[in-house]
């Protein structure tokens, strides 16, 4: 993946990676098929498979980038479905909450 940072590829060390089979504490992953500075898609995939711990919520989204940060403000640099924009960021919204009010 090109990063958007740097502008060009970015070798992956595996030194900088947390070990999270380790992790007992409940995790929230929220990330999107459509990243640019990223791949969380793949991340997920990667610590769902070495996550050892009792709770794990994930939600992969299509339309969200990056901006998975601030509630009813959707990114809307990546594609024009507004609609579908909106309800991904309206749901990792009110996953965030439901998963804040159940640890």
């Amino acid at each position: 993946m090109l990063n958007k940072f740097f502008g060009k590829h970015i070798p992956e060390d595996s030194r900088a990676q947390i070990d999270v089979s380790k992790i007992a504490s409940p995790l929230l992953l929220l990330g999107s098929d459509v990243d640019e500075i990223w791949d969380a898609s793949s991340a997920i995939d990667g610590i769902i498979s070495h996550y050892k711990g009792k709770s794990i919520l994930f939600k992969k989204y299509y339309e969200m980038g990056h901006m998975l940060t601030v509630a009813y403000q959707p990114n809307h640099r990546y594609r024009k479905d507004w609609c579908l924009l909106m309800k991904e960021s309206v749901d990792s919204w009110f996953a965030t909450i439901i998963f804040l009010i159940h640890i």
